[in-house]
C-alpha cells in the first residue's frame, strides 16, 4: 500500500506529528514506523515529566516561541481527554550571592516570553511555598506543571488508531531512496514502504537518518540524566518543583527536585556523556557510536568550553556523596538515607551501601568472595516496595542492558529476582509462581529457601541468603 505521510518514529514527537497531520489532513493515509515493539520507549519514555514554561530561553527565539506555543497545545489536550496533570508551579532558587543576578536575568526573559505573575521570593517568602528550600532569593514561575509524557503518548496513540492510522513496530529503516515520481521508497528490516512524503522523526538517531539522503555537518552527542528518588519517608521535604539557578555557560539545569504525577518525588538529573546512543544506563556502552562522538569535531569543541563542568557532572555520577551536596544546596536535610535510585538494581558490595555498577567488575576482580548472588540479595533487602508494573519494567530493563552480565548472575540471579517479585506485589499466586519456577531450574535448595523468605522475617531472609552465598545448605 502506497501512504501520504510516511513518519519514522514513534516517540511523542512522531506521534503527535502523526496526530496534527490527522487533524489537517483527516482522509490520508499515515504510517508510523517504530524500530522498538512498542511507542515512546526512548527519549519521550525517560525525562522527568515537566511541563516547561519557557522561562530559560532568548526572547524571540524558536525556543521561546516553540515552548509556548507547545504549552497552550498540551495544556489543550491534556484537558479535553482528561490526561492526569497539574500546573503546581516552580521555584529557581538562588542559594549564593553571585546567582542572585542571573536570577534577575531569568526574571526579565520569562517576562518578556510572556510569562505572567512571575515574582521574586525573599527567604521568608520562599518557605512558604517550600519549607524546607534554603534560598537567598527565589522566582516563582506559577506556569509550570508536571504530566506523565507515556499517558500523553497512549492517548494519542489510542486516538491515531481510531482514525486509522497503521502502526509498524520491530520495523528499523536502513534505507530511504528518493524516486523521480514524487514517491520515496522507504526501505525497513522488513518490508519496503512507499510514501508521497517521509518525515523523520528518529529521536537520537535522525541525524544518520538525515545523512542517507543530505548532506549535514552536525551529530547527535548522547548525553544522560541520572536520577535519584526520595523515600516515601522524607517525599513531605519537597511540595512541587525545585530548581536551582542555572549555570548560563553550560546548557543543563542542573539537578533539582521533581514531583511526578504519582506524588512520588525525584532529584536529578545530572547530565554525563553516554557510551551509547540509547546508553540509559552506564552499563549500556557501544564502541562504534562511542567513538563517532568523541572523534566529533563539535564534541571536542564541547569538550574544550566545558571540561570541568563534565568533570564535575561525572564525578556526581560515580559519588554519590557530590550528588549529595548539590541536593543540599536547595534542601540541607536531604541525607543520603533519603535517596535510593528509581531502577532497584543496584549493585551493593558489604563494604558500601551504594557505589556505581561499574563496581560489579570492580568487585568480581578484586573482592572474588563478593558474588553476584550476595550483591543481587542485598539489593532485594534494600530495594523499596515496587508495584508489579514498576517491577515488571525494572527487570525488562535490566535484562536488556545488561547482557553481557549474564553468565555472572545466573541462578542466583533468578532466585533474587523472584524473591523481590514476591515482596514487591504481595500476592500469594505470584509466591506460589515463583516457589514453581525455581523448583523447575532443578534446585530445590532455591525452592525452599524462598519458600522460607515467603514464611519468615527479613531477619531469616538474611540467614537464608547467607546460606546460599556461602554453600551451606539447611
Amino acid at each position: 500500500m502506497d501512504y501520504d505521510f510516511v513518519i519514522v518514529g514513534a516517540g511523542i514527537v512522531g506521534l503527535s506529528t502523526a496526530y496534527s497531520l490527522v487533524n489537517k489532513y483527516p482522509k490520508s493515509n499515515i504510517i508510523v514506523i517504530e524500530k522498538e515493539e512498542t511507542f515512546s520507549k526512548h527519549q519521550s519514555g525517560n525525562n522527568s515529566n515537566v511541563i516547561h514554561s519557557g522561562i530559560y530561553y532568548k526572547p524571540g527565539s524558536s525556543k521561546a516561541l516553540n515552548c509556548k506555543k507547545g504549552y497552550d497545545l498540551l495544556l489543550k489536550f491534556l484537558k479535553k481527554y482528561n490526561v492526569p496533570h497539574d500546573i503546581c508551579g516552580k521555584l529557581i532558587v538562588a542559594t549564593s550571592d553571585d546567582e542572585i543576578n542571573e536570577l534577575m536575568i531569568l526574571l526579565e526573559k520569562g517576562k518578556k516570553n510572556g510569562l505572567k505573575g512571575l515574582k521574586i521570593l525573599e527567604p521568608d517568602q520562599i518557605k512558604k511555598y517550600e519549607p524546607y528550600v534554603n534560598g537567598l532569593k527565589a522566582i516563582h514561575v506559577p506556569q509550570a506543571g508536571i504530566t506523565d509524557y507515556k499517558l500523553v503518548s497512549k492517548k494519542i496513540y489510542e486516538l491515531l488508531n481510531e482514525n486509522g492510522v497503521k502502526f509498524s513496530f520491530n520495523t528499523k529503516v536502513t534505507n530511504i531512496i528518493n524516486k523521480t515520481d514524487s514517491n520515496t521508497i522507504v526501505t525497513t528490516s522488513s518490508v519496503e514502504i512507499k510514501g508521497k512524503y517521509v518525515i523523520n522523526v528518529a529521536g537520537l538517531y535522525s541525524d544518520k537518518l538525515a545523512k542517507i539522503n543530505f548532506k549535514i555537518d552536525y551529530k547527535i552527542i548522547p548525553f544522560r540524566g541520572e536520577y535519584y528518588n526520595l523515600k516515601p519517608s522524607a517525599s513531605y521535604l519537597v511540595k512541587n518543583l525545585i530548581y536551582p539557578v542555572p549555570n548560563p555557560d553550560f546548557p543543563f539545569l542542573g539537578v533539582h527536585f521533581t514531583r511526578r504525577i504519582n506524588n512520588s518525588i525525584e532529584s536529578g538529573p545530572n547530565a554525563v556523556f553516554a557510551f551509547s546512543r540509547e546508553g540509559y544506563k552506564m552499563s549500556i556502552i557501544n564502541l562504534k557510536e562511542l567513538f563517532e562522538s568523541i572523534s566529533y569535531i563539535g564534541f571536542l569543541k564541547l569538550i574544550k568550553l566545558y571540561w570541568k563542568e563534565g568533570i564535575n557532572e561525572m564525578y556526581r555520577s560515580f559519588s554519590k556523596q557530590a550528588y549529595l551536596r548539590s541536593l543540599q544546596k536547595l534542601i540541607p536535610e536531604i541525607t543520603g538515607a533519603t535517596l535510593v535510585l528509581p531502577v532497584p538494581f543496584l549493585f551493593v558490595s558489604p563494604r558500601s551501601s551504594f557505589v556505581s555498577p561499574l563496581s560489579l567488575f570492580f568487585d568480581i576482580l578484586i573482592h572474588p568472595i563478593c558474588s553476584s548472588a550476595i550483591k543481587l540479595s542485598l539489593v532485594v533487602i534494600n530495594c523499596p516496595i515496587l508495584s508489579r508494573e514498576a517491577f515488571c519494567t525494572s527487570v525488562s530493563e535490566f535484562h536488556q542492558s545488561s547482557k553481557f552480565l549474564r553468565p555472572l548472575i545466573t541462578l542466583e540471579y533468578r532466585f533474587a529476582l523472584l524473591v523481590m517479585s514476591v515482596n514487591s506485589t504481595h500476592d500469594v499466586n505470584a509466591a506460589d509462581a515463583a516457589v514453581t519456577a525455581t523448583t523447575s531450574a532443578t534446585n530445590l535448595y532455591l525452592a525452599n529457601a524462598l519458600a522460607a523468605t515467603l514464611r519468615n522475617t527479613t531477619r531469616t531472609f538474611k540467614i537464608d541468603l547467607a546460606r546460599l552465598y556461602f554453600g551451606i545448605r539447611p
